[in-house]
């Protein structure tokens, strides 16, 4: 079960067109050294038109939301996305205000992909073609869809699942219960916990070829995709993000 602490380190992220907020992904928010993270899918960064304003949506404390302009943030900070094609990542600092009603997860919480197996129950967090939550009076909760590790490609960094993804999850988190096994069979005594395993980057659909084209008559299969936090990991680690770090002390 996720609690309201998770759910509250997931952001929608959009853009601002003609005064309204439309929504294009998800992001997920880690903190370290007293730096807030804004990490995300690298396409909902970059593939809006080169004037777009990426805003997100931030819950306040007494209710609400406010739309940040995460692209004016940036201009004004003198700072900008770290992004990392190959593995399809972005992340960015986040400013922190008193009145967010926001939660971030830390490194710890991170599950390596070599320790992710098929069948561990797992769920994602975003805004599946834009959708936002079921309650109007709290604006800015995503949606969780669940399903289970369908397969793991650690040479690529890549997860498979079955949770339902859509356009509107990419760049968000994908959460991880971990029961209490270990690879070889073994069992550690304590209860499941739920870990941060990636981030979703895209979605596969595959109809079953044979000698004379497809069958039609079967539904293709449906696998959402996401990128292991290991490469999450490595980007929060790479030179670009250790530069905006020592920036962000220097003009804090």
């Amino acid at each position: 079960m996720l609690t309201r602490d998770w759910l509250k380190a997931f952001l929608p992220i959009g853009v601002i067109e003609d005064g309204m907020w439309k929504p294009l992904g998800a992001g997920v928010l880690f903190v370290e050294e007293r730096l807030l993270w804004l990490v995300t899918a690298a396409h909902v960064v970059t593939t809006a038109d080169s004037g777009a304003r990426h805003a997100t949506l931030v819950g306040r404390k007494g209710g609400g939301v406010a739309v940040l302009n995460l692209t004016d943030f940036f201009k004004q900070a003198g700072i900008n996305w770290q992004v990392d094609p190959a593995y399809d990542l972005a992340l960015g600092l986040m400013p922190v205000l008193p009145d967010f009603d926001i939660r971030a997860l830390e490194k710890g919480q991170c599950l390596r992909v070599s320790d992710v197996l098929p069948s561990f129950q797992c769920y994602t967090v975003g805004c599946p073609y834009g959708a936002r939550g079921f309650d109007p009076s709290r604006a800015a909760t995503p949606l969780v869809q669940g399903g289970v590790i369908a397969g793991v490609d650690e040479t690529q960094m890549r997860i498979y699942i079955t949770a339902p993804t859509f356009p509107g999850n990419s760049g968000g988190p994908l959460l991880l219960v971990k029961p209490p096994y270990a690879a070889n069979g073994s069992v550690t005594i304590g209860p499941r916990t739920v870990f941060f395993a990636g981030i979703v980057s895209d979605f596969l659909t595959a109809r079953m070829p044979d000698g004379d084209g497809i069958h039609p008559e079967l539904p293709p299969l449906h696998l959402g995709v996401a990128v292991a936090a290991d490469a999450v990991l490595g980007l929060m680690e790479s030179k670009g993000a250790r530069a905006l770090v020592e920036f962000a002390k220097k003009t804090s």
